[in-house]
């Protein structure tokens, strides 16, 4: 209206007006986005936001992509204009730049805009953004160390975080001759050193190590003291208001056969009731010596001096043939090695162990050696101990089938390693649960191209978020170091059940009934292949030595994996007690084309109960890959 004009009178004529300015003179909208409102879900990658568009008359907006996003894909609530990217499974692994662009208009015409606007009323903003990996990563931290104590190893996490380790007393990092190795906690970079153990126990002049929390809060701690008798079990009470601190010994339960070694890898459940270790018993009617993996219930109680002791009483033997490496977090399982193929011909994998139902179920899947295993808060993760990549089984154990006849070398191949001073048959890995029932691999936490092999176990922290373990120089073992290592991606730390009460196994045999037996195998007969064929298994006494046992197995186009037909024999010749092995193996593995694709052979004896050597070769093929195993073990070098 020009100035001066009268007014309009009429209701009409303001209608009017009002439709002429809503229609020709409407505002459009505008975009102000902002990336502080994106957000990330870590888990799956997906980003959500909002395209920040705002109408000055608050009409209704209407969104559209005309650019979509090069690694994934995105949706626009049309209401509120917030937006979902959904990355693609492999560029949310990987991570990296996307962007999509969006125009977003209020459906008005716009006379201004559309003579004087480049966008003509629909404003586009193109949305950079940037997409973190998903995928669980690593970094590593070496622990720095006073030059009070020196030779770190065996740690674990307290509670609240500080690092509980073996070391030996030192002056200017050089250890102090004819020292006990003592027990320190410590924060992780190197400050606040407490020497727990340090002027308590005098009668104990063994080296202690191998600490761990109690998880009841009680402020104990598990230690252990290697002897030329295997592992005393030992536990540390801090100081009350009525008492010092003082370490009481524990008392293993007596068993009815003689015990090799008492000891062994004692852990301690997390209710702080219970406890397990592994004690190696002598059959004295066959000669079998085996480890019988033992748990019993701590009572603490006093010797006939008046003297503080754990006693453990109602033990139970839950597994045989193997080693207790410790519980799951809530307490009702048990993890626990195998070394006799329950997996799988040659195969060492670890199980989990119900104590409420003896139901054993398996829990690592690597054809190399495997044997300690830490779950994590919430029992999704793992840390491993395994030569996986190596290679110093897969000779054989890359053609799978049952262990039909005794033909144990998995702890020959180990000491041959070990034994060589640059032991790498334990380096430590982090899988995921679901990823070890898949056969993968997971995350190396070691790095050998810094000239240190990571050694057995690593132990989390109570918010899963950190691992610790230590490391050893490949060409000193008695350089070692700790190592912390820092999760990323990784989900482990829910809390810990409240309720961690471990049940009693009264399934279980009591040790004191328990004689060593040898590893149940399928038996003599004849065993149908799961995809066809059959494996024909005999036993019989060796002519030549009235004591020993000759076992066989001949495959008839046998298929336990669907696609590999075997055919020919393996045998074994074993003593009593399984200390001596001669393997003997010729196997030709055909596919359903009759085509040859791998074999087996093998020559080899394994000789010794606990200072074991090889002699001999294994060598298999499949699909093109050959390995070996072969002896004599090499020269022992200095061991810790």
């Amino acid at each position: 209206m020009a100035p001066g004009a009268p007014s309009p009178s009429t209701p009409i004529v303001w209608a009017v007006l009002g439709w002429v300015r809503r229609t020709f003179f409407n505002e459009p909208p505008t975009i102000n986005y902002n990336p502080q409102t994106t957000s990330q879900n870590m888990t799956t990658g997906v980003i959500t936001g909002n395209v920040g568009a705002t109408d000055p008359e608050g009409d209704p907006l209407t969104y559209k992509v005309t650019n979509a996003p090069a690694n994934g894909s995105v949706t626009i609530d049309q209401a509120t204009g917030n937006f979902t990217y959904t990355p693609t499974a492999g560029f949310a692994q990987t991570g990296g730049a996307d962007s999509f662009t969006v125009s977003v208009t209020d459906n008005k015409f716009h006379l201004l805009a559309l003579l004087f606007s480049p966008d003509h009323g629909v404003p586009s903003q193109t949305i950079n953004l940037s997409e973190q990996s998903i995928a669980p990563s690593i970094s590593r931290t070496i622990v720095s160390l006073p030059g009070t104590i020196t030779h770190p190893m065996l740690p674990s996490f307290t509670p609240d975080g500080k690092l509980l380790f073996g070391a030996t007393p030192a002056v200017n990092g050089v250890a102090v001759a004819g020292a006990r190795g003592e027990i320190y906690e410590m924060n992780q970079d190197g400050t606040g050193l407490n020497c727990i153990s340090c002027g308590l126990a005098p009668s104990i002049t063994d080296s202690l190590s191998g600490p761990a929390a109690f998880q009841d809060g009680s402020g104990r701690i598990l230690i252990g003291s290697v002897n030329s008798s295997g592992t005393a079990g030992a536990i540390y009470e801090p100081a009350t208001s009525t008492t010092s601190a003082q370490i009481v010994p524990i008392i293993p339960a007596a068993a009815g056969v003689p015990i090799i070694q008492d000891g062994r890898v004692y852990t301690v459940a997390p209710d702080g009731v219970h406890i397990t270790y592994n004690p190696i018993l002598l059959n004295p009617a066959t000669g079998t010596v085996l480890p019988e993996q033992t748990f019993g219930t701590l009572v603490r109680t006093t010797d006939a001096s008046g003297n503080p002791e754990y006693q453990i009483v109602d033990a139970r033997v839950v597994y045989s043939g193997g080693e207790i490496h410790g519980f799951t977090p809530d307490g009702k399982s048990i993890i626990v090695a195998n070394y006799t193929g329950a997996s799988g011909a040659g195969q060492t994998n670890n199980y989990e162990v119900n104590l409420a139902t003896g139901q054993v179920a398996q829990l690592t899947n690597s054809l190399d050696y495997t044997e300690d295993v830490a779950m994590s808060p919430n029992g999704q993760w793992l840390t491993v101990g395994s030569s996986r990549t190596e290679n110093y089984l897969t000779a054989m154990t890359q053609i799978v089938r049952p262990s039909f006849i005794p033909a144990y070398i998995a702890g020959a191949v180990w000491y041959q390693h070990y034994s060589s001073g640059a032991d790498t048959t334990n380096q430590e890995w982090l899988n995921s649960v679901q990823g070890e029932e898949a056969g993968q691999n997971g995350i190396p936490m070691f790095d050998l191209s810094t000239g240190y092999t990571s050694n057995p176990r690593g132990s989390w922290n109570a918010a899963g978020n950190e691992v610790v373990f230590w490391e050893s120089n490949l060409t000193n073992v008695n350089d070692t170091r700790l190592v912390v290592v820092h999760l990323t991606n990784v989900n482990a730390g829910t809390p810990t059940p409240v309720n961690t009460a471990s049940p009693d196994p009264i399934w279980a045999p009591a040790l004191n009934t328990v004689a060593p037996q040898p590893p149940t195998l399928p038996g003599p007969g004849s065993h149908a292949g799961t995809y066809g064929g059959t494996a024909v298994v005999t036993s019989t006494v060796d002519p030549s030595n009235p004591n020993n046992t000759i076992s066989t197995v001949t495959y008839h186009d046998y298929q336990y994996v669907n696609g590999q037909i075997l055919n020919g024999t393996e045998q074994t010749v074993t003593n009593p007690s399984y200390t001596d092995i001669v393997y003997t193996a010729d196997v030709i593995v055909t596919n359903p084309a009759g085509n040859q694709i791998g074999d087996l052979t093998a020559n080899i004896t394994d000789s010794g109960q606990f200072i074991m050597s090889l002699n001999g070769t294994i060598t298999s093929t499949l699909n093109g890959n050959t390995e070996t195993i072969t002896g004599p073990t090499p020269t022992p070098a200095t061991q810790m």
